[in-house]
């Protein structure tokens, strides 16, 4: 990952502050494996920060350049909509501001041989 280049994780969302902590905690084992900049989390909805909160926060120190990874399984609404259309609002508020948007990691060639993996220790 470049050294200009933020990659935020964003989450669903959940009422249930032990979802939360799950992904709060993976969030903060990744920022020990990678500078503490490189990697954020962000929520869709239920919980905050949200991707604009982020991508703010951020903005404000000089990062320009983000890549969103959704902790998704597959792609839907979210996907083709929702996450779209946040990172379109956030482009016309910081028009020098680069957002790609990745396929969820359901979708990433790797999750399905780290699938296997597991399953072969089931």
């Amino acid at each position: 990952m470049g050294s200009d280049l933020s990659l935020i994780l964003i989450a669903h969302g959940s009422k249930d502050p032990l979802w939360q902590k799950s992904f709060e905690e993976l969030n903060q084992k990744l920022k020990k494996d990678f500078s503490k900049d490189k990697i954020n989390l962000a929520f869709m909805d239920l919980n905050s920060p949200d991707l604009d909160a982020i991508i703010l926060k951020l903005y404000k120190t000089g990062k320009k350049k983000f890549k969103v990874l959704p902790m998704f399984m597959a792609s839907g609404r979210h996907m083709e909509q929702d996450i779209p259309r946040q990172i379109n609002q956030i482009k016309e508020k910081y028009v020098e501001v680069e957002i790609e948007l990745l396929k969820p990691i359901g979708e990433h060639p790797y999750f399905y041989s780290l699938l296997k993996q597991i399953i072969n220790e089931c």
